[in-house]
């Protein structure tokens, strides 16, 4: 019986032995990395279970992530006659969007912002990022690596990504007033400050205050869904383009936030702006929903309002 037993759990474990293989864990010391081979040798990069990229090896130019390509859609709006721009990513993930820009504009540069050493590594082994591509990497802190190359830099950038403000955790020192004027500081006049956040648009405070402290820095800020039906989509996908220039349409897999409909949400008083001097106890949980109509402490919690933490800096 127990040697029937060995025969049939070896046969399930070599049957599954190949994919085992397709998949490639790590563990940094700021991550828990996973990627994974999907269909069609399409490539999936995790970290800490919360999916960050979509990768296709051979077809660098095919964007899978709908934020990507609304990315892609506003830098084209804003560029496309223009060869030559310098891109600061903040954050490298499976290095997609800084891969496609250097495909799509030859002679850009693209300064890729990272702190794990081992994602941008991963990118090169694992997610097909060529040996000989021009992008540039830096492993450190987005605020450090600002603060280090203002007084030294030789160009500023036409347009700064974000997509590092979603997750398990956030780092709060990189949504802040004091940041977004490091980022302004470090762009050329018109440029364009791109930034993907997760929330939901009716009830959640979060994307709310982004957008309030982003008001303070840049002339205009704008704000696309990455689907229609964007007051009734819940927990979704948005893209934040605050500027001192003017959006005036984005077609595609943007969806404009009317002004007036946005102004209307910012509207709260009890909405913050994002200060280095936030009081500290309130950094870390920002509740983005609506809290509990039941007392907690009371009769219990009849439902539990999602959380963000950030990590502090």
């Amino acid at each position: 019986m127990m040697a029937a037993i060995a025969v049939l759990t070896g046969a399930v474990l070599f049957g599954f032995r190949s994919r085992w293989q397709d998949n490639y864990t790590e563990e940094s010391n700021y991550y828990s990395i996973t990627v994974r081979t999907l269909e069609d040798n399409l490539k999936m990069l995790s970290l800490d279970n919360v999916v960050h990229s979509y990768v296709r090896p051979d077809e660098p130019a095919t964007l899978i992530s709908p934020t990507l390509r609304a990315f892609a859609e506003i830098v084209d709006y804003r560029y496309a006659n223009d060869s030559n721009i310098k891109v600061l990513h903040l954050g490298g993930g499976g290095y997609t969007f800084p891969r496609y820009l250097e495909l799509e504009y030859p002679n850009a540069v693209n300064d890729v912002v990272e702190i794990d050493p081992a994602v941008t590594r991963i990118a090169y082994t694992e997610l097909g990022l060529p040996a000989e591509s021009a992008i540039t990497s830096y492993n450190l802190d987005a605020r450090q690596f600002l603060i280090e190359r203002s007084s030294a830099a030789t160009y500023k950038y036409d347009i700064v990504v974000s997509d590092i403000l979603y997750g398990l955790s956030i780092p709060y020192h990189l949504v802040t007033y004091e940041f977004d004027a490091l980022v302004r500081a470090n762009m050329e006049p018109g440029g364009v400050y791109l930034a993907h956040i997760i929330d939901d648009y009716t009830r959640g405070r979060f994307m709310a205050s982004v957008v309030r402290t982003l008001q303070q820095a840049f002339g205009n800020v704008y704000l696309f869904s990455l689907q229609p039906e964007w007051q009734h989509a819940g927990s979704s996908s948005y893209v934040v383009a605050a500027t001192d220039s003017r959006i005036d349409l984005v077609r595609g897999s943007g969806h404009t936030v009317p002004g007036q409909t946005a102004w209307r949400w910012l509207t709260p008083t009890t909405l913050p702006a994002l200060t280095n001097t936030f009081p500290k106890e309130k950094r870390f949980c920002l509740l983005m929903t609506t809290p509990p109509r039941t007392s907690c402490s009371q009769r219990g919690c009849a439902r539990r309002p999602l959380l963000l933490c950030w990590r502090s800096a």
